[in-house]
């Protein structure tokens, strides 16, 4: 549905898909399990801004900001339920996506973290 970003938070707290004015928000299946990601994008699939983990319950943010009007459109899609985990960078939130969910992407980080402690 087509919206206007000044309204996309409505649609953010309803976890319904939309298209706003250079921001989306779709489902994103989930490889794994039958739990899906809510996802709400700035300017393409490059720069996911906000996730909602149904798994988990949980919402997770994004921290980065790439200027003026992407952090307009933070502040037009930002949930107004309370933001549980904060990621630094958009690659962070992408690779969140890919892992689908809190368990896996905490799991994928702790291995990473050992092989990174071995070498």
């Amino acid at each position: 549905m087509r919206v206007a970003n000044k309204n996309a938070s409505k649609y953010v707290d309803e976890l319904k898909e939309f298209e706003g004015s250079n921001t989306f928000a779709t489902w994103e299946s989930n490889p794994y399990d039958n739990e899906d990601l809510y996802v709400v994008y700035s300017y393409g699939y490059h720069f996911p801004m906000y996730i909602y983990d149904r798994q988990a319950g949980i919402w997770i943010g994004s921290n980065d900001s790439y200027s003026v009007s992407t952090s307009k459109q933070q502040s037009q899609c930002r949930p107004s339920e309370k933001i549980h985990c904060w990621l630094d960078t958009a690659d962070e939130m992408k690779e969140y996506i890919r892992c689908g969910s809190m368990m896996r992407y905490m799991e994928r980080k702790a291995k990473q973290e050992v092989a990174f402690l071995t070498n």
